[in-house]
């Protein structure tokens, strides 16, 4: 049931940000690298309590998480271009990030399994945020618009469909 609450609660998050007007998205894309950062510091934190359990096999994710915090750490993007630099290559940063959490879950077993799946759940969620923003910042172009309003339409279907 707590699984079923969990996503219920992603896709509700991911409707309002559907939403969202270009400035609120610009807003909702800043305050989502600060949670990114947020997440990474815990995880670092779980990850440097299990350094004994399989140190060689968390540094490559330890690093990638890194290079990940430094792409959220960049300041808020005032043009579009930069805007939509930073939303690249944050979100190639969370799929090298998910890529490795999904080979540690591979290798590993017990409680480092457990955070590298929980790493690998909060990668794709992000993920799906930074699809959506991509979505939200090519609505100026005038032939994105159509495209948007039917993506938008398909995801609203299946987010009431899966609630």
């Amino acid at each position: 049931m707590k699984t079923i609450e969990r996503w219920k609660s992603k896709m509700e998050a991911l409707n309002l940000q559907m939403n969202l007007g270009a400035a609120e998205a610009k807003d909702e894309f800043e305050r989502q690298k600060i949670s990114i950062n947020k997440f990474i510091s815990e995880v670092n934190q779980k990850l440097d309590e299990y350094q004994d359990e399989g140190k060689d096999k968390l540094i490559k994710l330890k690093s990638e998480l890194e290079h990940l915090r430094v792409q959220v750490a960049l300041g808020q993007a005032e043009a579009e271009d930069e805007l939509h630099d930073q939303q690249m290559e944050i979100s190639r940063k969370l799929h090298d990030v998910k890529q490795e959490s999904s080979k540690l879950y591979e290798e590993t077993e017990g409680k480092i399994q457990h955070v590298a799946k929980e790493v690998e759940e909060t990668m794709d969620d992000y993920h799906a945020r930074f699809d959506l923003f991509r979505l939200q910042l090519n609505l100026g172009m005038a032939d994105a618009k159509s495209t948007w309003e039917e993506k938008k339409k398909d995801l609203s279907y299946k987010i009431q469909e899966m609630s």
